[in-house]
């Protein structure tokens, strides 16, 4: 299942949504990292021989076993951009509606409701909104404003590196213009080319050279939508690339 995400300069990029199963098992591997860190404090007191021999009250060791745990899924989203271990593990991120990144607002307001969510029926309150939303949502998330999705593949186009770049001096851009965009500009028009080698859509092209030709001030060019785009892409990587 595809959502479709408009981004800040009005071009719609589709991302695939996270399956249920990819959510369930990023879950599961998060739980594994939890108790990983519980049975390792466990050893440790046990190394200590007795950990109230410490003469520590006990509110203390419940609050260094517990609150990690009870604060990790937020935590690593906000740490790691979106995503936990298990996420990383299973290639999903949170992302807002938007396709930009989420607010420490966002995760913690997830965070809260996904308490109440899992704690309320075994979880299968938060199970059901998954199935029933065409965006992939929790409550969690609807509150948010966020969704989950599965990340690019690996075949992403990607900025090419130094030594795949003509040298700078001989270099002939067809479109010297193009050094009035950002990096930014230049980021989105590489989504858009991954999402149309994914989708086949020529409009979501189309409509990102409209938007780049009318930026610019191109108004002619001999060539096609990708080519076009391609074109913009090169010229951009081979005038900054040692700037």
């Amino acid at each position: 299942m595809l959502i479709s995400i408009q981004t800040a300069h009005n071009v719609t990029i589709e991302y695939a949504i996270a399956s249920v199963a990819d959510r369930i098992l990023a879950v599961l591997i998060d739980g594994l990292v939890q108790l990983a860190y519980a049975l390792l404090l466990f050893f440790l007191f046990e190394y200590l021989d007795n950990w109230a021999n410490l003469n520590m009250p006990t509110w203390i060791w419940l609050t260094v076993i517990y609150l990690p745990i009870l604060l990790y899924e937020v935590i690593s989203e906000i740490a790691l951009q979106g995503q936990t271990l298990g996420k990383k593990a299973m290639n999903i991120k949170v992302i807002q509606l938007d396709g930009s990144q989420p607010s420490v607002s966002s995760f913690i307001i997830r965070w809260l409701i996904r308490l109440l969510e899992v704690s309320t029926m075994g979880g299968s309150i938060a199970l059901v909104a998954l199935f029933v939303s065409s965006k992939g949502q929790r409550l969690g998330d609807i509150a948010a404003n966020t969704t989950v999705v599965k990340l690019r593949p690996l075949n992403k186009i990607k900025k090419p590196t130094i030594s795949e770049i003509e040298d700078k001096e001989s270099y002939l851009p067809l479109f010297p213009e193009v050094i009035k965009l950002t990096d930014k500009d230049v980021n989105v028009a590489r989504e858009v080319l991954q999402s149309y080698r994914i989708t086949n859509n020529t409009e979501l092209v189309k409509t990102m050279n409209y938007k780049l030709k009318e930026l610019l001030g191109i108004y002619h060019t001999p060539l096609n939508d990708i080519d076009f785009l391609r074109q913009l892409i090169k010229d951009y990587d081979n005038l900054t690339a040692h700037s």
